[in-house]
């Protein structure tokens, strides 16, 4: 948790409600569960995510699926090629 960015005045971080939101939690579930956390501090959290990727750049996610699949492949018939000892 050091470094990373948490709600005001909860020990949650963002990337923790980001993660139950992306599972399926709803907004009220969260927020009966941590009875410190209101609706605006999920809101926030989204906000935060959405400044924070807006000048990050990414590999589209179909490149990067076709790139991990060359990888996994690769790293898979690797140790057949190596001479047995």
């Amino acid at each position: 948790m050091v470094g990373k960015p948490v709600t005001q005045g909860t020990r949650l971080t963002v990337e923790y409600i980001l993660g139950l939101l992306a599972h399926g939690t709803t907004m009220e579930e969260i927020v009966e569960e941590y009875p410190g956390l209101a609706k605006d501090d999920i809101y926030a959290c989204l906000l935060f995510a959405s400044k924070t990727l807006q000048d990050a750049s990414f590999v589209p996610i179909k490149a990067e699926a076709l790139w991990m699949r060359f990888l996994t492949h690769q790293c898979v018939d690797l140790p057949r090629r190596w001479p047995r000892a």
